[in-house]
């Protein structure tokens, strides 16, 4: 289960252009729509989805997408469209396997979901990340998609639900070219890799390099990830009973 949440832009209303750029390339890669077209996704729309092979079992993939919407319950120039946006990132980090965030951030602050111009609604910042309500027993994964979030890694793994197990956060170390979902896309199709639906592993090295190689147009930044120490360090796929055995 994957959410992919987009913070509100004030250059050219990237969070709803890349909304919609993700919802498209999910299309592309074979995921079924909950409605019709992109003009009525909504967040209760529930998810995208696909079943792909993963060590030979059928694996349900769900990508829901969360964005300010003007005139909706989820308005980012208003206080009440800003705490919808806030609570369903909460529930997101509550609930499901892989959070994804990308928008604005800082050295500061964390995740600003809402226009912060008109209200102070709508944001998730490093004190929040280090109390919200996470499950002790799950794994999890979160993206930070934005301009230097690497102090949001120490922030997760504080969280008294996880200190520092059960969860991995990948982050920036510098700007992050905001111009593009290219990341976004990138690091969920590093997590299903497949070849013709079947899923594949990924080493964690690699998926990094994928996602720092989509920096343009002068944006240097390297992605990196936190609380990685307690990961397996075999393919979840493979067959230990065979190692060391003749071929």
């Amino acid at each position: 289960t994957i959410d992919a949440h987009f913070g509100w832009d004030y250059h050219s209303e990237f969070h709803t252009k890349h909304s919609h750029e993700l919802y498209d390339w999910l299309l592309a890669r074979g995921f079924k729509s909950p409605v019709a077209t992109w003009d009525k996704y909504t967040r209760a729309s529930g998810p995208l989805t696909r079943t792909m092979k993963a060590n030979g079992r059928d694996i349900a993939v769900e990508v829901k997408i969360f964005y300010g919407r003007t005139g909706t319950d989820t308005d980012p120039d208003t206080a009440a469209g800003g705490i919808v946006l806030e609570n369903d990132m909460r529930a997101s980090l509550n609930t499901q396997d892989v959070v994804i965030y990308s928008g604005h951030s800082g050295p500061f602050y964390g995740f600003a979901l809402a226009n912060w111009r008109k209200t102070p609604e709508g944001d998730l910042d490093d004190a929040d990340m280090a109390t919200v309500q996470m499950p002790s027993d799950k794994y999890q994964i979160v993206l930070a998609e934005g301009c230097d979030t690497y102090m949001i890694g120490q922030a997760f793994k504080q969280n008294p639900n996880k200190l520092g197990k059960n969860i991995d956060i990948v982050t920036t170390t510098s700007f992050s070219n905001a111009g593009t979902a290219i990341v976004v896309e990138t690091f969920i199709d590093k997590l299903i890799e497949n070849t013709s639906g079947t899923m594949r592993a990924k080493p964690v090295s690699a998926m990094l390099s994928d996602v720092t190689a989509t920096q343009e147009f002068g944006f240097n930044t390297l992605y990196g990830v936190h609380g990685i120490d307690d990961n397996p360090q075999l393919s979840p796929f493979a067959d230990v009973s065979k190692s060391c055995k003749s071929c």
